[in-house]
């Protein structure tokens, strides 16, 4: 994909957890507790691999290329607007895996989240998303606030499902 027009978001995330617990816990997440806030929420997964379709509360097998999250994005609590997300890769050994907007999006455009270890107990998460649509206003102004908003309420969900299960398994232990 041809990135030269699309417009560039990126934001970065501090976990002081490693770098693989990390790793593990984005593949293996429900998404019912990743996306689910004020901004946006879990509606259902289709699996494109084994053609299974993943309601909300249904248990999660873990991350595969091929995967559909249908989400609603919640606008101010005023106005609701379906999203769809598709994960197109997974590079285990690179540690990342990369998301696009499905075709009849308003935005087209891909997303890559990638873990960098910046200490042996401290992980790095960073969020690139590639983005355009037919409106130079909307890419330039609406977007990337309502974009911003979504992906950081991910991430602290993340970190949040994440944290409470190390102190949970660290107190157990």
């Amino acid at each position: 994909m041809g990135l030269q027009r699309y417009q560039i978001h990126e934001d970065s995330f501090h976990v002081p957890v490693p770098r693989e617990e990390v790793w593990n816990h984005y593949l293996t997440a429900d998404p019912n507790l990743a996306w689910n806030g004020k901004i946006i929420n879990f509606a259902l997964m289709l699996s494109k691999s084994d053609g299974k379709i993943m309601y909300r509360h249904d248990q999660y097998s873990g991350a595969k290329v091929g995967q559909v999250f249908y989400l609603n994005l919640s606008i101010l609590g005023l106005l609701h607007i379906g999203v769809a997300h598709q994960i197109i890769g997974i590079d285990h050994d690179s540690y990342f895996f990369e998301l696009s907007y499905v075709e009849g999006s308003e935005s087209r455009g891909k997303q890559r989240i990638s873990f960098h270890a910046t200490s042996i107990k401290s992980t790095k998460i960073v969020h690139t998303t590639h983005y355009r649509s037919d409106s130079s206003f909307r890419d330039r102004y609406v977007y990337p606030y309502f974009h911003d908003k979504a992906i950081h309420e991910y991430h602290e969900n993340m970190e949040r499902s994440l944290i409470k299960g190390t102190s949970s398994s660290l107190g157990s232990a």
